[in-house]
């Protein structure tokens, strides 16, 4: 993250607890898929086990923010009827695109008898006509998006333009789904349903699981866009083919594979399960069981290495949330184990303030293994001990107090006071609807236009230190993704946040306490024909996005 040197150096002078933190972290994680960080008790109160990873740290509760510069105009390119490569700004606007050569060129339009093709990021669109749709061919010719191909069919997707209010009422009507072989003639629409067994054993039929389960009627057209995902690993399973990701952990398809920085691989392919282990260069990050591919959903063992070779982390899932867990360090030795344990309150409330209606959880973790110095287990669930241990990685002495397996307090002392992190959610809310209100606002007169067109997106962690009224007095960014995001939240931390806003008062024993927390920043991109969602980055939920487009409530001075 760009920063004044002088700036930078005042503050980690006052920021005393973790001198030497800031460039460890944010060279590192430009580098690497896993970043060590001191550690700490994350919002959903599951322990970060001293370091940042995709896999381990799932922020349920973040400050959301979608993103959508002002013209909605992203980097790409087109071909002409002729062949030509034309390079520039492009946008889809209804049935066909806006195009300028430059960033502010005036507009023109590229029609679907104009250009044969268009990439738009990392998402591709192409023209098509002879549709065979309710015993009749249409041939008028369209753009559709690539979802993808594979075994020689393509598989694309319509669009049609709705507004916010008509994509609300169109909710259980599914995308229209078009498939045809490459020597093919006519393409076949999904969208009628009294034939699609019909079809889905055409497309889908070459693999047994499959065919047995559409033979059954036990696939419909709803699980249309997780059997095309599927088909498309089988064969990459069978043929053992890498898949690529960005360093945004998006997928990409085989032409954008020159901008991978990830990779993986899939291991195993057994009756919907899918093993499949990701790598930095030949460098091992995660292994992890899936039991559904769209969306992308965690079951079963998953594991974490160490650039060694060894496991950091082994965590086992159930219902797509991690259940138990076993923390090793770098000589192989276990460290911690426990147990999360989810919790439905008797009056659980809706909180509708970011994705739709979503059920409160509340999270405690139940200790099963902490080692000392000596790797004899300090756990004894009839009495309270505290464990004193040496961050490893900021040479900070920590106090952890642990009473019927559970972790009752977690601090440390600087300056003869105590900086407590939070470890019982039930009593504290984070104000992360107000934080959100409040970036929201503060981003609307912001240019994110360089960021959009780099398809851009992801989590900034940042960690906050509050006096004990509440107020935050110190803060420290973990983690870069973009440097227009970094500059925007570093701008709106220094003008909003420091000195300024006050988190609800933390009492221990009826006694204010200072604390520290670190909130995540999501950064989700939104576009006409697709999202990038960021809960969990290297996910590839994103991937191909089958929900109904529609056109999303924009920032003044927006065109729509």
């Amino acid at each position: 993250m760009t920063m004044n040197i002088t700036n930078l150096r005042n503050r980690l002078t006052s920021f005393t607890t973790y001198c030497c933190f800031t460039f460890l972290v944010l060279m590192s994680f430009q580098v690497s898929a896993q970043v060590e960080t001191p550690e700490f008790i994350n919002i959903n109160f599951i322990p970060n086990n001293g370091y940042f990873s995709p896999l381990s740290l799932l922020p349920d509760d973040a400050v959301q923010l979608p993103l959508m510069n002002q013209d909605q105009y992203e980097i790409g390119y087109y071909y002409t009827n002729e062949g030509e490569r034309v390079d520039g700004y492009i946008k889809m606007d209804k049935n066909h695109f806006k195009f300028k050569k430059l960033k502010y060129d005036f507009t023109d339009k590229i029609k679907p008898d104009e250009a044969r093709k268009v990439v738009i990021g990392l998402d591709s669109f192409f023209v098509i006509t002879n549709i065979y749709e309710k015993d009749e061919v249409v041939r008028k010719e369209q753009y559709v998006k690539l979802i993808l191909e594979d075994n020689g069919y393509l598989f694309a997707q319509k669009y049609e333009q709705e507004t916010p209010a008509g994509s609300q009422s169109n909710n259980n009507k599914s995308p229209e789904i078009l498939a045809k072989h490459r020597s093919g003639k006519y393409w076949d629409s999904f969208e009628e349903t009294d034939n699609f067994k019909e079809l889905a054993l055409k497309y889908f039929g070459h693999i047994s699981l499959f065919e047995d389960r559409i033979n059954d009627s036990l696939i419909t057209i709803r699980d249309l866009p997780s059997i095309i995902k599927q088909s498309a690993y089988y064969s990459k399973y069978q043929s053992n083919t890498p898949i690529y990701f960005n360093e945004y952990w998006d997928e990409l398809r085989k032409e954008h594979k020159n901008q991978a920085k990830y990779t993986a691989l899939i291991d195993d392919f057994t009756d919907s399960s899918w093993v499949i282990t990701y790598y930095q260069n030949s460098t091992k990050l995660y292994q992890a069981t899936y039991s559904s591919l769209v969306p992308l959903e965690n079951e079963g063992p998953a594991t974490i290495y160490y650039p060694n070779g060894n496991s950091r982390q082994e965590i086992i899932f159930k219902n797509n949330k991690p259940d138990e867990v076993k923390v090793y360090l770098e000589d192989g030795s276990l460290k911690k184990h426990y147990k999360i344990i989810q919790e439905v309150p008797l009056n659980p409330y809706l909180d509708g303030a970011t994705t739709g209606y979503a059920l409160k959880v509340n999270y405690s973790v139940k200790y099963i293994y902490v080692g000392d110095s000596t790797k004899s287990n300090i756990i004894d669930s009839n009495q309270s001990v505290t464990h004193i241990k040496i961050d490893p990685f900021n040479q900070q002495t920590y106090y952890a107090q642990y009473e019927d397996s559970t972790l009752k307090s977690y601090y440390h002392i600087v300056d003869g006071k105590e900086i407590h992190q939070i470890t019982d959610q039930s009593e504290y809310d984070y104000k992360l609807k107000k934080l959100s209100r409040k970036f929201k606002d503060f981003i609307v007169f912001e240019n994110i236009d360089s960021a959009y067109a780099d398809n851009a997106h992801g989590i900034i962690y940042v960690q906050f230190i509050t006096d004990e009224k509440g107020r935050v007095t110190e803060e420290q960014v973990l983690n870069s993704i973009h440097p227009v995001y970094d500059s925007l939240l570093q701008a709106f931390i220094d003008k909003k946040i420091t000195n300024k806003f006050k988190f609800k008062r933390l009492k221990i024993e009826g006694e204010k306490k200072k604390f520290e927390v670190v909130i995540p920043f999501v950064f989700n991109l939104v576009r006409y024909y697709s999202t990038r969602y960021n809960y969990q980055p290297w996910y590839m939920r994103d991937v191909y996005d089958f929900s109904s487009p529609y056109m999303p409530p924009t920032f003044p001075g927006s065109n729509y």
